[in-house]
């Protein structure tokens, strides 16, 4: 769309007032969201106009406070750099302000490149998070032993939040690379642009002798990064469910310990004294503190479990920083500056020696509207190339966000389905009428409930959809406006070539015209391969993909002490259930014996054998007594029986606790292992891209001293002196002797 199109002065004053509204609201916009709101003034659909008149208001105001909420309240549509930000190079590059661009482009890399350091060195710090967080115990959960689930809670949340920042920064790294990219590409796609317009001048001289090959582009979208954001979802999930268990624990363990000492309050009295009541108290505490201790192994063994996957993630970040640092240095040191060097010093090899040639062939009459059309033409074309390149990147955009949004969705689905199986129901009419209307006011309390619980899940599922539903029309309209542009330029292709073929044939053979340029053509020709090669610098296939190590079976421990572990446990509670048995019936024995005393008292038989019988079961009842010592003194047979229980369930969590905790150990033994094999990998990983540092390193001193080099000359600059620029063979360059021979043959010359 022209700007011509609308009335662009309604259009820049509404854009300046949404401007300041969004910056006292702290909100922002994407660009497609702002050309939703300029459709009344004629905007019909999303593209690079909309970046045209933000940058053209930018420039245009005097006003501080309108440049700073240009910079800060429109962005790109993948939300990742403000607009204004991105227009800057595009306007210092089209205006041949290079060292603008330049220095910018410097400050950017030095960025880039400091941010890639420090993330690679912080890391492993980002990862160990023992003992970051400080411990807050209270007499309640000491007592109940609950401070050691609430450290474990701890532990998890300081793990979490660190493995999120640790994505958070690949993520900001990531894009900062990606927006140095998009710098480059500006660069790239004026020396696309030059290239062009100089083929075409060369073939208005000397028709179809004269081919272009059509620089093969690298398409930079192909370089592929982890998705940060779906890493955070799965691991959050299993992030929350620890943090719920945690909770579930503590309410469990207080009401156990609260009902065990409740238990021990109603037996007062039933003795003759309270030290039972106190026994009982204390061994409710121990139970407490050994189920805690459960507990919070078996919790302990969650976190271990998600620290092995945080772990292999960290382990491929940093492996992959390998790959973002080679990727930035190749950019920085090689595709930059010999881009940079390239558009700085083309005009003064080319431009100065032939552009007299050309203008004489503008200026003339016969010509002169010829070539109005052909400039024409040509900045059309590449004004087609410019809007194809944008919609190619919103395709882009769009494909990326509903592909990730879809994936949200499968992840949430589950959850959103949960949500909706524990709606209420509605009471039918029947119901509503037997309960004189108290139905719909439960039904009312009960939906509210629902919903404040699971609000959340429900909006969130429900904006994803209406995202990628969002999404899909966008990507339509973009892909539809793709195709309608392609066919335009094809069709502006033919007429420019056409017009160059008609600018041809009304200068005939002028052997004086063509001569001057032949002189030349070496040169051009050399310069516009050179031009070519630059615009074609690419990504090697291997780095495209993030480098993912390989995963370390979790099992790495021998099958043989996990068997161990479970006969030494089991042997445990044989033990335990063979002691409890042997007590159980010595007590049943004695409640026997003491029943036949009472019996016979109740007879009051008085033989002798009697007699002797008595005195006997009373020796007996007597030693008894002795063996259970003071406890069972004063102590009452539901006492008894509830202490018995206690000192059982002690014995089984005693067991529980070290089963559970050489679990624990096993778990972080296994990590540790992993962890060292995790580091393996990256030392081995790291000598490699070692050595393609080093050859890049070789490249960009070549490159530097080619460029020190040109830049200390004072005589005029040859072609010769920019060929380092590129890494090719010699059959690369054409001769002064085979241009003369291709034309005088009528061989036509590619370049």
């Amino acid at each position: 769309m022209s700007l011509d199109a609308f009335n662009k002065s309604q259009v820049l004053d509404y854009i300046e007032k949404l401007a300041i509204q969004l910056f006292k609201e702290k909100s922002q916009f994407s660009r497609a969201d702002l050309a939703y709101e300029l459709n009344a003034f004629g905007i019909s659909s999303d593209s690079n106009v909309i970046e045209k008149l933000i940058h053209e208001l930018y420039n245009s105001t005097t006003k501080p406070e309108v440049k700073e909420a240009l910079s800060l309240v429109f962005l790109n549509n993948d939300l990742s750099r403000g607009i204004v930000d991105n227009a800057k190079i595009k306007q210092w590059v089209s205006n041949g302000q290079l060292e603008k661009a330049n220095s910018f482009l410097n400050e950017q890399e030095k960025e880039v490149r400091e941010l890639l350091l420090k993330l690679s060195s912080e890391i492993t710090m980002l990862v160990e998070t023992a003992g970051d967080f400080v411990e807050k115990k209270n007499l309640v959960s000491i007592t109940t032993g609950n401070y050691k689930i609430e450290r474990v809670r701890q532990r998890a949340e300081s793990i979490y939040q660190n493995y999120k920042t640790l994505l958070d920064s690949y993520d900001y790294a990531k894009q900062k690379v990606i927006n140095l990219i998009e710098d480059y590409c500006i660069i790239r796609n004026e020396i696309i642009k030059t290239y062009r317009e100089n083929v075409i001048k060369l073939t208005d001289v000397f028709g179809p002798r004269i081919k272009s090959i059509e620089p093969s582009l690298f398409d930079f979208d192909n370089l592929k990064f982890y998705q940060t954001d779906q890493m955070i979802e799965d691991i959050k999930l299993e992030f929350d469910s620890i943090m719920q268990s945690c909770g579930e624990a503590m309410a469990m363990i207080n009401d156990s310990i609260s009902t065990d000492l409740s238990r021990a309050t109603k037996l007062i009295g039933k003795g003759n004294n309270s030290k039972a009541t106190l026994v009982i108290a204390g061994l409710a505490v121990v139970k407490s503190q050994l189920n805690a201790s459960k507990k919070a192994a078996k919790l302990s063994q969650n976190v271990e479990l998600l620290k092995q996957k945080m772990d292999y993630d960290a382990s491929n970040i940093h492996a992959d920083l390998f790959r973002l640092q080679l990727v930035d240095k190749k950019i920085n040191e090689i595709y930059i500056p010999a881009a940079h060097l390239f558009q700085r010093r083309f005009d003064e090899i080319v431009t100065q020696n032939l552009e007299p040639v050309f203008s004489s062939l503008n200026s003339s009459v016969e010509l002169n509207d010829t070539f109005l059309q052909k400039n024409s033409l040509l900045q059309e074309y590449n004004e087609l190339s410019a809007q194809i390149e944008d919609h190619i990147k919103q395709v882009a955009i769009y494909n990326s966000r509903i592909e990730s949004n879809s994936q949200l969705l499968i992840d949430y689905k589950q959850l959103y389905e949960n949500a909706l199986s524990h709606s209420p129901r509605k009471p039918n009419l029947a119901k509503k009428l037997l309960s004189l209307g108290a139905a719909s006011k439960t039904h009312r309390r009960d939906f509210g409930e629902w919903y404040q619980k699971y609000q959340p899940i429900i909006i969130s599922y429900a904006d994803i959809q209406e995202d990628i539903k969002l999404d899909r029309e966008e990507l339509e309209t973009n892909q539809s406006s793709l195709q309608s542009l392609k066919i335009k330029l094809r069709k502006c292709a033919e007429k420019i070539e056409k017009n160059s073929l008609e600018i041809y044939n009304k200068i005939g053979e002028n052997s004086s015209i063509q001569d001057k340029i032949s002189k030349q053509l070496a040169s051009v020709i050399n310069i516009l391969r050179i031009g070519r090669t630059v615009a074609e610098f690419n990504i090697d296939e291997e780095h495209l993909t993030p480098i993912e190590i390989e995963r370390i079976n979790s099992n790495v421990l021998p099958d043989e002490v996990t068997m161990n572990l479970e006969k030494f446990m089991a042997s445990l509670r044989s033990d335990i259930v063979n002691i409890h048995d042997e007590v159980s019936a010595i007590n049943n024995d004695n409640s026997d014996k003491e029943d036949d005393l009472e019996v016979m008292n109740d007879n009051s038989e008085d033989t002798s054998s009697k007699e002797t019988k008595i005195t006997h079961t009373t020796n007996e009842k007597t030693a008894i007594e002795k063996v259970h010592s003071k406890i069972n003194e004063s102590v009452s047979r539901e006492q008894a029986v509830l202490i018995e229980k206690q000192v059982l369930d002690i014995a089984h969590l005693a067991v529980d606790v070290v089963e559970e905790t050489a679990k624990l150990k096993m778990l972080q033994l296994e990590n540790a292992i992993s962890s060292k094999r995790y580091e393996q990998q990256l030392e081995t990983l790291r000598a490699q891209f070692k050595e393609k540092v080093e050859q890049v390193n070789d490249r960009s001193q070549v490159l530097a001293q080619t460029i020190r080099s040109i830049n200390s000359k004072n005589q005029p600059l040859h072609v010769d002196s920019l060929k380092e620029l590129i890494d090719v063979n010699d059959q690369f360059w054409i001769t002064e002797k085979e241009i003369i021979t291709a034309l005088k043959s009528g061989k036509s010359i590619t370049i």
